[in-house]
């Protein structure tokens, strides 16, 4: 069963999972990226293969449930990395803590051959709305402290399925780099009144050079120190701490500055590998304060350079492409 181990040199926290060893990789040859749908339990037909729904957007009503005609479908995890139900740890010298949390799978269209970049602004915002309702109703669990959505798109980007699909870890603890984000936000909020992202945003369109998209309720940058080519960072201009308080228009927002910057990347790299990862506040039972100063946002990070031994010793991270460059490609200039 999981695990969470704090390594006693870093502090940092790790999810031991021996039954995430157990999932179907399609990518295990390298270079070799399966077209066909037949065996995918993530494809309309094959509801069977998977845990029971969540939910499920699309079908028509009366449905019945577990069954074809969704745009988008919401399961348990088969080979979760965090569960509801993990039982105590053995006794151990060193820290550690029973692996709870909840693990879903959100499959983001039934075309197994959709991409991020293919999937247009009106099918992300429905996505972002499946996302959204799936971190109001986790972040509201007494014991989840916070809800982290992610996407993972092709081998380099850590997919072991071809079909497009994400996932949502909602668990006890609150990652190292939310955290890091959580500290800085509010320090800057004490120190000068003002939201630490919504100061960015005013200084980025000022300059200009770094923007990529913009609409009256969402902003897409480079960001300044970006850690990865082409990474995108995309912004809801109104300051909230997590995506369960956005509204349908700032999510079709949000989508309309992404599909843009996808649309860039795929121009510019296409059929780029990706992670696209959601930031959002601590939940509530998590934060007794500072959780206001926290603006909430969504990394969108390819996956076009290897991690090697200097970023993976130091966490430090070497671009060759300077995000005033990835703009402007982006962008289409």
């Amino acid at each position: 069963m999981s695990e969470w181990r704090q390594d006693p040199l870093s502090g940092r926290w790790v999810i031991i999972a021996a039954r995430r060893g157990r999932r179907p990789d399609e990518f295990a040859d390298a270079g070799h990226r399966p077209a066909d749908p037949r065996a995918c339990p993530f494809c309309p037909g094959h509801e069977h293969m998977t845990t029971p729904e969540i939910l499920a957007d699309g079908r028509p009503d009366g449905s019945p449930a577990d069954g074809p005609g969704w745009r988008r479908r919401v399961f348990p995890n088969l080979y979760p990395a965090l569960e509801p139900d993990a039982p105590p740890p053995a006794a151990s010298p060193w820290p550690v803590r029973s692996g709870t949390g909840h693990h879903e799978v959100v499959v983001s269209s039934p075309d197994h051959g959709a991409t991020l970049q293919t999937l247009g602004a009106a099918d992300l915002a429905e996505l972002l709305a499946v996302v959204r309702d799936r971190v109001r109703d986790l972040g509201a669990r007494p014991a989840v402290h916070h809800v982290l959505p992610f996407f993972n798109q092709g081998a380099a980007a850590g997919a072991t399925l071809a079909h497009p699909h994400g996932q949502i870890l909602a668990g006890p603890l609150v990652p190292q780099l939310v955290a890091e984000k959580m500290q800085r936000s509010a320090a800057h909020q004490a120190d000068t009144g003002r939201c630490l992202v919504c100061a960015l945003l005013a200084g980025e369109e000022a300059d200009g050079a770094r923007v990529v998209a913009a609409d009256p309720e969402a902003v897409l940058l480079a960001p300044w120190a970006s850690r990865f080519p082409y990474e995108m960072l995309a912004v809801p201009r109104r300051h909230a701490p997590d995506p369960a308080a956005a509204t349908d228009g700032e999510l079709q927002g949000l989508a309309r500055v992404l599909a843009a910057g996808l649309a860039g990347l795929e121009r510019a790299v296409p059929a780029a590998d990706l992670n696209l990862v959601v930031h959002g506040a601590p939940t509530a039972a998590a934060a007794a304060s500072g959780r206001s100063a926290f603006h909430w946002h969504l990394e969108v990070l390819p996956r076009l350079a290897r991690l090697a031994g200097f970023e993976a010793g130091t966490g430090f991270a070497i671009n060759a492409v300077p995000p005033e460059r990835a703009a402007a490609r982006l962008r289409g200039e």
